[in-house]
């Protein structure tokens, strides 16, 4: 592989590392200070309820507390923090959201991923022998992805973080023949750290991409990818390094990759339906979206418009397709992805979604990056051979692709704004305008209007025009201040409670970021790994009956039956210490709930069936036993330390998991399972002091496998280093 400095040419390096900034520059200049969200009225955004509240938890402990939470007490009565991908605990690159304020953080990591993404982009161009202004293209309309812009408005941080690293894991098999696995595998494994959903795509992408690289032998001997050489000469070596970086991968990942394992396992998720792993795949009409940007965000599933310019450069690309095989892989690339992204309205990708860690994916429409990503590709080929369409026997066929596409965009878009009764036709006006630009562009080049170098400046121009404004139309920003003040009032009087509960809400009228700001535990919330045991039991307490698998507890959203119209059992909520009720309407009239306070349109309701968060239940063999509240527990996200009445037995109001151990007086005591999901233990004297630790073996293992191979690797690389630079040269 070149060295950086012959990939980017001194002369090149401030004109080259200027375009390549401007993802980073468009997201603080518009949202420096705040959260982002998909449109200027959605009322949710996972980068607020989940990455906001995970983050600020763990900042919390970690700087105030001295304290590495391994369990996450604020949604769903607790889950295990270490299982969960969206915390981003393992992801090195995200740690700096621990330390600098939020939102910058959050804006400043995206904006910083976005152009590492881009530079990663251009650098596996150049190394394709593509031009610096075709690789610079190509890197910038990979930067600037519309989807990934709309993605980061729905929240998606982890996903965001995962994304740029791609061109770089195809980069990595360019390197030197005895290093190429471990970098490989150090990439895919900060891939899977950061989002184990890409990792997956990216590893499909990475296979393929190294199965298409033909091996050619040095004059030592040894093989190296390169693009000549016979496929079958590196077949065995190619496999062989394919196994070498899954099992480095497998083991740089294994602190998260263990504990994530038994999560599943124990989680809705592990039961996803056919029709549930192809949710959101992209439906026929949403093939037009490649012509035509959302611009009000909410469709990042199915967004799939790359900016018209790389739409009709990726499309002239074609001309090279018999010759050039770079073309060829990245077409078929391109197709197959869109062909996936359809999901289940082509019968036959069903099967493919019974497929082992296909059947955890969800969301086929995610390929759409690959497919955006193929197109950069191509329209940076095109760029780089665009000379060919002006020879004479192309220049006709040239004139007649860019004319019949823009005439296909223009009778499109004139019948739906004569057919459709669309509220807003502002995308269809702008997918005209950027069509009409990019043909006008490019026909004058391939009738030698314009030179090459006004072909450049206008081709960037227009990429910047209409990808770079159509991505950041899907992007709103709001203050922390806007984000919370419609829950903050609500939050403010549960707070002054002393009390240690959880509250319930129907209408999730609390939202989990704003409760986690004030230390406020919410047994509702929005998590993509439910416990299946803690799903049954809230199916029963809250009265709502749902099917199938939800990111939301309770499991009822936007056009399904009123969720008013059920009623929740005061009793089976007690026993997960819910003290307040929270609803949006009226509760039916019962002397288990009492009407506290109303606060805008929320109600409060005192459940009067509140159990403690621990209670012992005491009696001699054959009487009325005896329930006696614990006043005061020890508590941390690893550690709850009780001072209980026996003999009888100690019932704690948290979740039973794998992991969580007990002593009763420093002796070890098997934990049982109360009401179908909480902790309980027994108890023999009158006065014991009983502690819950939780020392999961699945994280232990894991945790120490991959610092262990981490560690080896770097050191191994460092020496390795040391030794070629030692080495006297005659």
């Amino acid at each position: 592989m070149k060295s950086l400095r012959q990939l980017v040419p001194h002369r090149y390096w401030i004109l080259g590392l200027s375009l390549l900034a401007i993802p980073t520059l468009v997201i603080l200049f518009r949202g420096w200070n705040g959260f982002a969200y998909h449109s200027e009225t959605a009322p949710y955004s996972d980068l607020t309820l989940s990455h906001y509240t995970f983050i600020a938890f763990i900042k919390q402990q970690i700087v105030e507390q001295a304290v590495f939470p391994l369990w996450f007490p604020s949604i769903l009565s607790g889950t295990p923090l270490i299982a969960n991908p969206l915390a981003g605990l393992w992801y090195p690159f995200g740690w700096p959201a621990f330390v600098l304020p939020l939102p910058f953080a959050f804006n400043l990591l995206v904006g910083l991923h976005l152009s590492w993404g881009a530079l990663g982009m251009y650098l596996l161009l150049r190394q394709q022998r593509l031009g610096i202004a075709a690789s610079l293209f190509g890197g910038l309309a990979f930067g600037l992805m519309p989807k990934l812009f709309a993605h980061y408005g729905a929240g998606h941080l982890t996903l965001i973080y995962a994304l740029p690293w791609t061109p770089w894991l195809l980069l990595s098999t360019k390197l030197d023949n005895k290093y190429r696995p471990i970098f490989s595998a150090m990439i895919l494994g900060i891939i899977f750290l950061a989002d184990i959903r890409w990792a997956v795509y990216a590893g499909l992408l990475w296979l393929a991409w190294l199965l298409v690289q033909p091996y050619q032998k040095t004059d030592d001997g040894t093989q190296t990818l390169e693009n000549g050489g016979a496929f079958r000469a590196g077949l065995r070596a190619k496999f062989r390094y394919i196994a070498i970086l899954i099992l480095l991968a497998s083991l740089l990942t294994a602190c998260l990759s263990a504990p994530l394992v038994e999560n599943t396992r124990l989680s809705t998720r592990a039961d996803l339906t056919n029709a549930e792993n192809l949710e959101y795949s992209l439906p026929w009409a949403g093939l037009l979206g490649i012509f035509y940007p959302p611009l009000r965000g909410g469709a990042h599933e199915s967004l799939i418009y790359f900016g018209s310019i790389v739409l009709m450069l990726a499309l002239l690309a074609l001309f090279q397709i018999r010759e050039n095989r770079q073309v060829q892989f990245w077409f078929i690339l391109a197709l197959g992805a869109l062909i996936f992204s359809l999901g289940s309205n082509l019968p036959f990708l069903q099967l493919v979604s019974h497929l082992p860690v296909i059947n955890l994916l969800r969301v086929p429409t995610r390929a759409l990056f690959i497919f955006g990503m193929a197109l950069a590709v191509l329209a940076a080929l095109s760029i780089d051979n665009v000379a060919l369409l002006q020879k004479t026997k192309n220049q006709r066929r040239a004139n007649l692709w860019i004319s019949a596409l823009f005439v296909f965009v223009a009778l499109i878009s004139i019948l739906i704004l004569v057919l459709s009764n669309i509220e807003n036709n502002t995308p269809i006006i702008w997918g005209l305008i950027a069509a009409l630009a990019s043909a006008l562009i490019l026909w004058s080049w391939v009738n030698k209007r314009i030179n090459h170098r006004l072909l450049i400046i206008a081709v960037f121009g227009l990429l910047l025009l209409d990808a770079g404004l159509a991505g950041q139309s899907m992007l709103a920003y709001r203050s922390k201040e806007a984000v919370w003040k419609d829950d903050e009032p609500l939050a403010l009087f549960l707070a002054k409670d002393p009390d240690q509960f959880r509250t319930y809400s129907p209408s999730f009228s609390l939202l989990q970021h704003v409760a986690a700001s004030y230390d406020l535990e919410l047994t509702d919330g929005v998590d993509p790994l439910q416990l299946k045991n803690y799903v049954e039991f809230m199916k029963s307490a809250t009265g709502i009956p749902w099917e199938g698998y939800r990111v939301i507890v309770p499991g009822i959203g936007p056009g399904e039956p009123d969720v008013s119209s059920y009623t929740p059992d005061p009793k089976k909520l007690g026993l997960l210490n819910v003290k307040y009720i929270l609803a949006e309407f009226d509760l039916p009239p019962s002397n288990e709930l009492a009407l506290v306070e109303q606060i805008g349109e929320t109600r409060i309701y005192e459940n009067l069936q509140v159990k403690p968060r621990a209670w012992s239940i005491v009696g001699e063999p054959g009487a009325e036993p005896t329930e006696y509240p614990i006043g005061r527990l020890t508590w941390s996200p690893n550690r709850i330390t009780i001072n209980a009445r026996g003999p009888g037995q100690l019932v704690l109001s948290e979740i039973s998991y794998p992991g969580w151990q007990a002593t009763v007086d420093g002796e070890a005591a098997e934990i049982h399972t109360a009401a179908g999901i909480l902790r309980s233990v027994d108890l023999h004297d009158q006065q014991q002091q009983v502690e819950f630790v939780f020392r999961p073996m699945s994280f232990y293992v894991g945790f120490t496998i991959s610092v262990i191979t981490w560690l080896g690797l770097l050191i191994f690389l460092l020496r390795s280093r040391k030794s070629r630079l030692q080495t006297p040269v005659y």
